[in-house]
């Protein structure tokens, strides 16, 4: 089918002007005007931070721009249920990583199992962590964070909660290593809801 003559491809915007449209298309997908407060609640999916995958294999010229404008367009990988976590380290770029693991109804597989504690391995690239998982998984989870994530800036975490009984959930001493950099120290905290429901409570990281 012949082109309307007034039609124009995208292909003939300059680099400039093909990056500041991805910038700004980002900003639409991702809500940045709104506040922290509400950016990171839990039913905001931090898997729109997936949002340049597919833009990335449009053309080879579309994924040297994305790939070289990594900083201002502010990319992820995000590793969440479902994610090759193995493969996609293996084969992406060094980007900072966001984990996200939300489950309400079913426990985890033992492959997104293994896929958080190889998340959780690459210490100086998190940046966020979420879970919502069921309390005995957390508590393994957490006793895995044992060194310091020196760009971390949002631990985010929930039991599901149980029916029938209340959930004992409890933070080990290398929670002194989960320091958010936007706080200075001393007032340094994790986010911690103690339930389904229940309102979050701020636990302060010990200092050393």
């Amino acid at each position: 089918m012949a082109h309307s003559p007034h039609t124009a491809s995208i292909h003939i915007l300059d680099d400039d002007s093909l990056l500041n449209i991805l910038y700004l298309y980002r900003l639409a997908i991702l809500d940045e005007h709104d506040d922290d407060d509400v950016r990171f609640e839990w039913d905001r999916q931090w898997t729109r931070e997936k949002w340049w995958y597919k833009l990335a294999h449009i053309c080879q010229r579309w994924r040297n721009l994305i790939f070289g404008s990594t900083s201002y367009l502010g990319l992820y990988l995000v590793c969440t249920l479902g994610t090759p976590v193995a493969d996609m380290l293996e084969h992406s770029p060094p980007l900072p990583l966001i984990i996200d693991y939300v489950e309400e109804y079913d426990d985890i597989s033992a492959e997104d199992e293994e896929g958080i504690f190889l998340s959780l391995e690459q210490r100086d690239r998190v940046r966020r962590i979420r879970l919502r998982l069921c309390a005995p998984i957390l508590q393994k989870l957490i006793a895995a964070i044992n060194e310091e994530y020196p760009i971390l800036e949002h631990f985010v975490l929930t039991p599901r909660s149980v029916s029938g009984g209340n959930t004992i959930f409890i933070l080990p001493s290398p929670s002194v290593h989960l320091r958010p950099p936007q706080y200075p120290a001393p007032m340094d905290f994790i986010h911690v809801t103690a339930g389904g429901g229940h309102s979050p409570f701020y636990v302060p990281c010990p200092q050393p």
